[in-house]
């Protein structure tokens, strides 16, 4: 009697899809495959725009930060160059979640995920070239110029 009690408290909701129709239908109709690719063969000023970076740019960055975003699974990944645009079109223009859900077709946990991650590996990455760690020469001189 009790475990019936457990299972009708704790039922699991069932998934009416794995992947929603509407997004199975990414790669021919995502805005990554389309519109990203367009600006970028055809018009690198919106390029710049979406992105806030050139296209060399982009290219050095997916380089970079590419080997890292890459992931593998029993379904088709989603590839570091879609996470690394997700993710600069959030930072570029505060685009919401939703709203790049629906654009990149993808659920909107993926998104948060996405960018949350993507977010991790440039940091990682990009940190210790950026903002690397002044030596005591260096703190030295930084007092000098603070003090004079």
């Amino acid at each position: 009697m009790l475990c019936g009690y457990y299972l009708l408290l704790h039922k699991e909701k069932r998934r009416r899809w794995w992947v929603r129709p509407i997004n199975e239908r990414r790669k021919e109709q995502g805005d990554y495959e389309n519109l990203v690719q367009e600006m970028r063969l055809n018009d690198v000023e919106m390029f710049f725009n979406y992105t806030r970076l050139t296209v060399e740019q982009f290219d050095c960055l997916l380089k970079l930060v590419g080997p890292s975003l890459q992931k593998t699974s029993f379904r088709e990944p989603i590839t570091p160059g879609v996470r690394l645009t997700l993710t600069l079109r959030h930072l570029a223009a505060g685009d919401s979640i939703p709203t790049l859900a629906f654009s990149y077709r993808m659920g909107k946990s993926t998104v948060c995920n996405i960018i949350n991650e993507t977010n991790t590996v440039i940091w990682e990455i990009l940190h210790p070239v950026v903002l690397k760690e002044p030596n005591k020469d260096e703190w030295e001189r930084i007092a000098e110029e603070y003090f004079f």
